[in-house]
């Protein structure tokens, strides 16, 4: 259980740190005359039926709040505190506790049911990898020996839905876990309308986790926007969404780290694409976080 605990909170660090800083500490050679129509956009991609638009403002989002912990940063601004731990328990009998409140709508529970039954897919493919003579099944721990392959088909859906229902723990690991929802490299290149669904969703969940005034998002979309894996490459737009996460929570980097990142963040830009970038960070930084 401990991979995939390991593995579920390096990916949310993923979004708050590295995706933020270790990216952009290599170099940017592209420049772009395209910007972000918008600053919060979320209006040409599908409706997501949010149930707590902001973490902080009613009932609802209160008990979402309170399903994980915060590190408040500001009037609006948060950031994810915590490693995400699969429930204890057999796996059929956790997953059995959980399916009534998950099909009923409970985000959490969808999500728990994800992490469980991941964290039995993590010892299983960890097993064929170390011991590909040796059935899987004999040496994963017992916890998930009574895990079905329909349950291993179905995992991924239980994200999605907790996703779906504005869950923002659910939908940062979506947008950085590409691989177990459409596959490797031969499997994305075989499926493209997949990995187009995929991309589609993954930036409409940053975006709506972005509006909820979470800066581990601000900083999934400036990474984002920054390599082009989840959306057109955009060097201007990314900068922008990094100057709004800097501006939410500033990163504690020596100041000649903090030189070298700004430096490559502006690498190939032109001086009017650096004010656009600073001018259009500060606005976003306004709309999600500070108001």
């Amino acid at each position: 259980m401990q991979a995939l605990s390991n593995r579920a909170t390096a990916i949310i660090a993923i979004v708050a740190i590295t995706a933020a800083v270790l990216y952009f500490v290599l170099p940017n050679n592209l420049g772009s005359d395209a910007t972000h129509s918008s600053l919060i956009n979320t209006e040409s991609l599908p409706p997501i039926q949010l149930q707590h638009s902001n973490p902080f403002t009613n009932a609802a989002a209160e008990r979402n709040r309170s399903t994980f912990d915060v590190k408040v940063l500001g009037r609006r601004a948060y950031a994810i505190n915590q490693t995400f731990e699969p429930p204890h328990g057999d796996a059929a009998e956790v997953v059995a506790r959980l399916l009534p409140a998950a099909q009923a709508g409970d985000e959490v529970a969808a999500f728990n049911i994800y992490l469980k039954i991941a964290a039995c897919r993590n010892e299983l493919d960890q097993a064929r990898r170390e011991a590909p003579d040796t059935a899987p099944q004999a040496l994963i721990s017992s916890e998930c020996q009574s895990v079905s392959p329909e349950r291993y088909g179905e995992y991924m859906r239980w994200l999605e839905t907790s996703a779906e229902q504005g869950y923002v723990p659910a939908q940062l690991l979506y947008a950085v876990d590409s691989r177990a929802i459409v596959g490797d490299a031969p499997q994305m290149l075989g499926n493209p309308e997949a990995v187009a669904t995929y991309r589609n969703k993954a930036m409409r969940y940053l975006h709506h986790a972005v509006a909820t005034g979470n800066v581990d998002a601000l900083r999934g979309l400036a990474s984002a926007y920054g390599n082009g894996v989840l959306t057109k490459r955009d060097p201007v737009t990314s900068y922008a969404y990094s100057i709004a996460a800097e501006t939410a929570q500033p990163t504690e980097l020596p100041p000649e780290i903090t030189r070298r990142v700004r430096d490559n963040l502006e690498h190939g830009m032109t001086q009017e694409e650096i004010n656009r970038a600073t001018t259009q960070g500060r606005k976003i930084y306004e709309a999600c976080c500070s108001q």
